[in-house]
């Protein structure tokens, strides 16, 4: 039963994504901000309720999407034209931003760094992410590929972490990060990184937008800093004393769970196609 649940839950978030990926554009916006939104709420959830403090859940998510929102439209181009003043874009956060400030001034609590920290930092580590991930489609030339790169993100994070699952289960002996993550081993991460530049090399010979080597170092930064996302992630739940951020998707635990390696990777992703972009020209 629980086998069934995971499966199913597993399908529909699949198939979200890649859904919305391909239909692009505003589906793919406003998919990405639910996601945003219910990654920030959880998140700081989670830490009042095991830090005994009160950050605004709600000030967390609004600042999220805002900064989420306004980077998204300028680099996507959903703004009028890539001509429009980045800071206007950027004005309802910058708002917000000062509202939030003044808000935990009529608090009356004795942790008001603590709530201030809490709401603003999920902008960075939740809502930049999200929106980098947008903006990967539309670094190249080619409008009618704009799907192409945020879907072989997704391809190389969900190969990676099956194929470390299964070899690091078959014969994975050797602790990756055991102070962090026990289960987490050497092997297993070797052997994801192996199926995802297989996946990669497939990509390229669909779709050789890049040559081969490009394919194959965007498949590398994905593995390494997704590994990191998943630690990093380990790292605050064990902090917390928690196996997983949530239980609203059955048998994956929470959002937080399902985008840990996204966090991190998808920037430096990012960073890296928008170097070989520029390079190119």
């Amino acid at each position: 039963m629980e086998l069934l649940k995971r499966s199913i839950t597993g399908i529909l978030y699949v198939a979200a994504i890649v859904a919305s990926i391909i239909l692009g554009g505003k589906w793919m916006f406003w998919l990405f901000a639910v996601c945003t939104v219910l990654v920030t709420i959880e998140f700081v959830s989670l830490i009042n309720r095991h830090k005994e403090c009160n950050a605004s859940w709600f000030c967390a998510a609004t600042l999220s999407f805002f900064l989420y929102s306004g980077i998204t439209a300028f680099i996507t181009g959903l703004a009028p034209a890539y001509t429009v003043n980045p800071i206007k874009l950027l004005l309802p956060f910058i708002v917000y931003f000062i509202l939030t400030i003044i808000w935990e001034l009529y608090q009356q609590n004795e942790h008001h760094i603590l709530n201030l920290s809490i709401a603003i930092f999920p902008a960075i580590y939740i809502a930049l992410p999200f929106s980098l991930l947008n903006g990967l489609g539309h670094i190249m030339a080619d409008s009618q590929l704009t799907w192409l790169l945020p879907l072989a993100f997704f391809i190389f994070i969900w190969t990676n972490d099956v194929g470390a699952y299964c070899v690091g289960c078959t014969i994975g002996k050797h602790r990756l990060f055991e102070r962090i993550s026990p289960k987490k081993s050497w092997e297993g991460s070797i052997g994801g990184a192996i199926f995802t530049i297989i996946a990669a090399i497939i990509i390229w010979k669909i779709h050789p937008i890049f040559n081969v080597w490009i394919w194959i170092g965007m498949a590398i930064v994905t593995v390494v800093f997704g590994t990191f996302g998943d630690l990093a992630e380990s790292l605050i739940k064990r902090e917390l004393g928690v196996k997983d951020s949530g239980k609203i998707l059955p048998g994956h635990g929470g959002f937080l769970d399902r985008f840990d390696s996204t966090l991190l990777a998808a920037p430096i992703v990012y960073a890296y196609i928008y170097y070989v972009s520029l390079s190119a020209l």
